[in-house]
């Protein structure tokens, strides 16, 4: 009891944080990106036959479409799908998991440099950040590269006190560049800074800095491998244990950055402007499932405290050059600036600056909390940010939650369902194009076995970035309303009901999609479908 008791507050923060995580995480945001039935449905086939659907058992990296998935949070949700089977809950269970637990893991890096009511104040900005809770609510792989780069951060700073976390911080490191992309550059920007403070400064001794970085790279070098092999198009990697695979098209790490820009200077200085509008001005994206207009990610009340507490933290370094805590957040916050200067940045992209921007806002109010005479200042900035958190949420568990549903392609999983539960086995179904990349969706929600859909595939172009599969056992992907004629199931979009008319279809409709049934094939027996005798 006396643990609750003194801990009270950040408890609390931790369940209202974990609870805006969790509750409705299947239906909120409605339906299932691409992005998240393709890792999906990848860590499903690993788990249930050794390999990803292009055939490499146990890879270091997913191919996905043709031009690569990374594979670290498919690995990471295995064991959820194993207990709940495959679904959107239990694939972006991970993701509202490592969001919630980000919280703690704050608040403990905070009291490492900072007082308890600085890691209370991050702690709840954390909880209560636009651009937090969303990336905490789908299963995008790239949205654990942040808090795994925070928990190596934080063990980073107490390692003074345990030198063994100096292991937890470069293993953790070596695992990020299996999270995302933008850890290829931000990974060895972070690893040689570090390195050289710590050798000048020695806050652990020098045995320890080496050999922690010598097991770092040890986790680090399959995923190097991967990257040599599609740079230099060397042969993949396969064994029944792992597998180094290749692209089928141009490798993306390269296609998306400054490296691809015939003037990389200029590139490079329109890529910084880009980001600026972003983190100062505009607070969003463009892209509404990225972020949302008005909020951004972290409202924009928090801009000036962001300033102050960038300042705070530099001249704090410059007056104590041996501040492990305040070198390493500076640090980070570099390496960040050099990712959204190294490509074309949106929230995803740029996501690893959000947390050093999270902590400068924390360290700005608590400054002027502590300078503060009265309660009153402490109590206007609590209330800025509630009323900006609560509209937030009214927005987003409201329209918000309308608008994303289409773009997710909400009620898609109910009607292939539908078609799926009545068509036999041998029976052509014709489902619609107008999803983007409709047969990982079916994949997905039908759990289909993974080596029957390598051998029976069907992709008119393999070599390319993004792979279209125009058919697999009784699926085929087109328009359906060219096979209204001759076919007997569908899975349509609304908008090509028009197609279908009841007189001669049979029509579940649901948001969205439907499921459509011929009439000369089915019938309506006591509200269920069935086959003609």
């Amino acid at each position: 009891m006396s643990f609750l008791r003194e801990h009270k507050y950040v408890i609390a923060i931790f369940l209202l944080g974990s609870l805006l995580r969790l509750i409705g995480l299947d239906v909120l945001p409605a339906g299932l990106n691409q992005d998240e039935a393709s890792a999906g449905y990848d860590a499903f086939a690993i788990l249930t036959h050794g390999m990803d659907r292009n055939g490499y058992p146990y890879p270091v990296h997913l191919i996905a479409w043709g031009s690569g998935q990374n594979a670290l949070y498919s690995y990471l949700a295995i064991p959820f799908i194993a207990l709940f089977d495959l679904s959107v809950f239990s694939f972006r269970l991970p993701a509202a998991l490592f969001g919630s637990f980000s919280i703690l893991i704050m608040y403990w890096m905070f009291l490492q440099f900072s007082s308890r009511t600085g890691a209370l104040i991050a702690a709840f900005l954390v909880a209560i950040s636009p651009w937090h809770l969303m990336m905490s609510r789908w299963g995008l792989e790239a949205n654990i590269f942040p808090t795994i780069i925070l928990l190596a951060v934080a063990c980073l700073c107490y390692c003074p006190r345990k030198y063994s976390a100096v292991y937890a911080f470069a293993v953790l490191m070596g695992l990020s560049l299996y999270a995302y992309g933008t850890a290829y550059l931000f990974v060895p920007f972070m690893m040689v800074g570090m390195g050289v403070y710590l050798l000048i400064y020695r806050p652990i001794p020098v045995v320890h800095t080496l050999s922690a970085y010598v097991i770092g790279g040890i986790v680090a070098i399959p995923i190097g491998l991967f990257i040599l092999v599609n740079l230099y198009e060397w042969e993949p990697m396969i064994s029944s244990v792992g597998s180094i695979p290749r692209y089928t098209g141009t490798n993306r790490f390269t296609e998306v950055t400054v490296l691809s820009s015939g003037e990389k200077f200029t590139q490079l200085v329109s890529n910084l402007e880009h980001a600026g509008r972003i983190l100062v001005s505009d607070f969003h994206d463009g892209s509404f499932y990225n972020s949302i207009e008005g909020y951004g990610y972290l409202y924009h009340c928090s801009l000036p405290f962001i300033v102050i507490g960038l300042g705070l933290v530099a001249v704090a370094w410059l007056r104590q050059r041996n501040s492990l805590p305040h070198f390493a957040i500076l640090l980070w916050f570099m390496g960040a600036v050099a990712v959204c200067a190294s490509l074309s940045v949106n929230f995803n992209r740029m996501n690893i600056i959000f947390y050093p921007l999270i902590i400068f806002a924390a360290i700005g109010i608590e400054t002027i909390l502590q300078h503060a005479k009265s309660k009153l200042p402490g109590l206007i900035v609590l209330g800025l940010f509630v009323v900006n958190a609560g509209f937030f949420i009214h927005y987003y568990t409201g329209e918000y939650k309308d608008r994303i549903g289409e773009s997710f392609f909400e009620s898609f999983e109910d009607a292939i369902k539908t078609v799926d539960s009545v068509a036999p086995e041998a029976e052509q179904v014709y489902v619609t194009h107008n999803i983007n990349m409709a047969y990982i969706a079916v994949l997905f929600h039908t759990r289909y076995d993974v080596r029957e859909y390598i051998k029976t595939r069907q992709i008119p172009h393999m070599n390319t970035m993004f792979q279209s599969v125009s058919s697999f056992g009784q699926y085929t992907f087109g328009d359906p309303r060219a096979a209204a004629n001759v076919g007997h199931s569908f899975v349509v979009n609304n908008h090509e009901l028009h197609a279908f008319h009841p007189s001669r279809f049979i029509v579940r409709q649901f948001k969205y999609y439907s499921a459509v049934f011929s009439r000369r094939r089915y019938q309506e027996q006591g509200g269920e479908i069935i086959l003609r005798d």
